[in-house]
């Protein structure tokens, strides 16, 4: 009776959709091996900004240098095992062993977080958690399988019921100016994301959306398995709002990854009216390994445990009691938790911007710059795409270290950036660099954004490493 109930109100999970799930999951895999890829010369080999024996000699990090792409700090090496995890996005696209490749994979997603850390943002978490759910997850009516699925969909339910109930009911709700302060972030908004400004009620009508629907629509899980309208609006509403999400601001495969999440909720119904079943009358996610008692009550142990771990890094993100979520303590149990750093601007945005440039002095003591991080003459006043400033769009996330918003910069991270950007832009400009400054913009305002620039603030000054 006890299943019979979790099955009806939570756990309806159609074979399709979890076949589709995983086909839309792959091609995130292989959207983000992609992107990993452009970023190869500047993260993953010990010719860019962060070598191996860097980690290697932390304190911090020493404990996540077992992975393979410790083992040699060659360009063609990191290239292997990029096209491997490309590789596992494709069979798992395809359909055989869905639960071993998904378990292949996050073990790979694991292994990039590991080697570069300081690119990572809430897309990459995401994905890691949502690959390790589909290595479990089956359409199974064994106990154990209805289990791991309710914990699933708690899961799902807990991230959203965060996000809406951490964000504040003055810039969302009752003053509700939220997304306008977000899309006038120069960093993250996109180019129909600044004509939405030109429509207030419009952005003030989305502020109050979002929290209203990631607040109370995840109680829809709990509607009869007959409500049929009830899930597929439950599924619809979380799609559009990531997909509004992605029209509006650059996020990465956040949004795409989200979308295929949600995707292993659309109800049977869908599948039937378009006519969509199996050709050959059987179920390959039905099928279950788990042959028994004790193996079932590990994996339910396991979903147990990624769950913990979702809602213990949520705790520490929401600011936890120091002593419990220290950072060098429990770095290994947040490799597979959740964070919710990336809940949408909970409880409001950031009121300052601001880019990098960079000067240099050659050999020769000539004056270099200011320049942009692709050699090129930095524009007069303000640029107009922050994200061209830079190599790709991941080094915003390793310039975050660095930005003197609201935390002091990393200085040690900083002087990584220079030495880097010493072989990098001097190579580019076809001369040696002697000694490179790194320069960050402070744009700020208290009212909006975009109001005053600050004079430039030197981050750091670096000495350039001799060529031999």
């Amino acid at each position: 009776m006890f299943s019979k109930f979790f099955y009806g109100q939570w756990t309806d999970i159609d074979p399709r959709s979890l076949r589709f799930f995983r086909v839309l999951l792959g091609l995130c895999v292989i959207a983000y091996a992609g992107e990993m890829f452009l970023n190869l010369d500047f993260f993953f080999t010990d010719a860019g900004v962060f070598s191996r024996w860097y980690f290697i000699f932390s304190k911090a990090r020493a404990w996540t240098t077992f992975g393979p792409y410790f083992w040699l700090g060659e360009w063609w090496w990191a290239a292997f095992l990029i096209l491997t995890l490309a590789a596992s996005g494709g069979l798992l696209i395809l359909g055989p062993f869905p639960r071993f490749t998904s378990a292949f994979i996050f073990l790979q997603l694991v292994f990039i977080r590991h080697r570069a850390p300081h690119i990572e943002y809430g897309a990459d978490n995401l994905l890691v958690v949502v690959t390790l759910w589909s290595s479990l997850i089956s359409t199974s009516m064994a106990r154990h399988a209805v289990w791991i699925r309710s914990l699933f969909v708690l899961q799902v339910a807990w991230i959203y019921l965060v996000a809406g109930w951490t964000k504040s009911t003055d810039s969302w709700l009752w003053s509700p100016v939220a997304v306008d302060l977000a899309l006038r972030g120069d960093r993250l908004v996109s180019p129909l994301g600044r004509a939405l400004l030109e429509w207030p009620w419009l952005t003030s009508t989305g502020s109050v959306a979002t929290l209203l629907w990631e607040r109370f629509a995840p109680l829809a899980f709990l509607l009869p398995k007959r409500m049929v309208w009830g899930r597929s609006l439950l599924v619809v509403g979380f799609i559009f709002m990531h997909f509004a999400f992605d029209l509006s601001l650059h996020l990465g495969l956040f949004s795409w990854i989200a979308v295929a999440l949600w995707s292993v909720f659309i109800p049977s119904f869908w599948w039937d009216r378009l006519g969509i079943y199996w050709s050959n009358g059987a179920d390959p996610a039905h099928a279950d390994c788990v042959q028994s008692t004790a193996m079932g009550l590990s994996l339910i142990g396991l979903a147990i445990l990624i769950l913990s771990l979702g809602l213990y890094s949520q705790y520490c993100d929401l600011g936890g009691k120091k002593s419990l979520c220290d950072q060098h303590r429990v770095s290994f149990l947040k490799t597979i938790g959740l964070r919710q750093s990336w809940r949408f601007f909970a409880p409001t945005p950031f009121r300052n911007d601001g880019w990098f440039y960079v000067e240099a002095v050659d050999v020769a003591v000539r004056r270099v710059g200011p320049i942009d991080f692709h050699a090129r003459p930095m524009p007069e006043g303000k640029p107009q795409a922050f994200l061209e400033l830079y190599p790709t769009y991941r080094w915003t996330n390793l310039l975050q270290y660095v930005t003197p918003i609201q935390r002091i910069p990393d200085l040690n991270i900083a002087r990584q950036v220079a030495r880097f950007l010493c072989g990098h832009l001097g190579q580019s400009l076809g001369i040696s660099l002697n000694k490179l400054s790194l320069f960050f913009v402070l744009e700020y305002s208290q009212v909006s954004y975009n109001e005053t620039v600050a004079a430039p603030a030197k981050i750091v000054e670096e000495p350039c490493p001799r060529s031999e």
